[in-house]
């Protein structure tokens, strides 16, 4: 009979070096004190100096991994988040207060990804800055370029994206899809596909465009987020348009255009961060998540003969 439910999420993440410090140090110092109470126990009826000797030296091991201060373990590895402080920040947004969980987080950490082809002087930037300062009164923020000579890397970026409770991706619209910085990273992403680095946290994605094909990115990028192991909050894309914002303008400026008012904004962009942050503060939920290949997902399955 075929199941009718998934395997239980497996986390594949890597253990941190510091995490690996701890575990060890949590085998050795019970073998260090039993041994040396052993090689004790053992010296007197044996009436043995060295094994005296050995005692004195497990002990004194036991003594070091029990009282080892912290600034000799191996720091943890540096995200680029500051220490969270206690205590929510209520404001109102389209009125309607932020929610504020017991359970949850109430300042959560959200890394924002800068995807586009400009890096930080782009439309992109402009767009996700102005996010930023909605989000920075309730959140801590970490802010990575991808494209550019400062652009950072997934392999460079996966501490900060393991410490991050919610993402925000923003990108440019190129030939009917996003930047190939960002196509880059989410092909080097793929190992850590349905991991905890992903599984449930909230992602928000905003798109620029000059005319169309904008909405197109939108959802197929939210859908590949998905696929990675992210939840997409409601309402939490958004794709700006020069078209629009001209027409906009236009109807600001007196000119009747008939649903002007229906195009995405930068007002929206409280929406957007009322949605993203409401889900970022909501406990972790127990996902299960689908076997994936890991072995040999890169092999090559063509074949020519047939």
């Amino acid at each position: 009979m075929i199941p009718h439910y998934k395997p239980v999420v497996r986390d594949f993440t890597p253990n941190s070096t510091q995490e690996i410090v701890k575990r060890v140090r949590v085998v050795l110092a019970p073998i260090a004190l039993l041994l040396g109470i052993t090689l004790a126990t053992t010296s007197f009826a044996a009436r043995d100096e060295r094994m005296l000797v050995g005692a004195y030296v497990c002990g004194a091991v036991f003594l070091a991994l029990l009282f080892m201060p912290k600034k000799w373990r191996t720091p943890p590895t540096r995200s680029g988040f500051a220490e969270a402080p206690a205590g929510a920040i209520q404001t109102q947004v389209q009125g309607g207060a932020l929610p504020s969980l017991a359970s949850g987080n109430p300042r959560p950490r959200i890394l924002l990804l800068n995807a586009s082809l400009a890096g930080p002087e782009g439309n992109s930037a402009c767009l996700l800055a102005a996010l930023e300062a909605r989000l920075a009164p309730h959140a801590e923020l970490r802010r990575a370029v991808l494209a550019g000579a400062k652009g950072e890397t997934f392999a460079e970026l996966e501490p900060a994206l393991a410490a991050a409770d919610a993402f925000v991706f923003a990108t440019g619209t190129h030939w009917d899809s996003w930047s190939s910085p960002l196509q880059k990273f989410l092909e080097d992403a793929t190992p850590a596909e349905a991991t905890a680095l992903w599984l449930g946290k909230p992602a928000a994605v905003l798109v620029t465009e000059h005319s169309t094909g904008g909405k197109g990115v939108l959802s197929r990028l939210q859908g590949v987020l998905v696929t990675l192991g992210c939840a997409v909050p409601p309402l939490s894309g958004l794709v700006l348009s020069q078209a629009a914002q001209h027409a906009r303008a236009a109807n600001a400026g007196g000119k009747t255009l008939a649903g002007a008012e229906d195009y995405w904004s930068p007002g929206d962009l409280a929406v957007v961060a009322h949605n993203l942050l409401a889900a970022a503060r909501q406990p972790r939920a127990a996902w299960k998540t689908w076997p994936v290949d890991r072995a040999d997902y890169r092999r090559t399955w063509i074949d020519t003969a047939s």
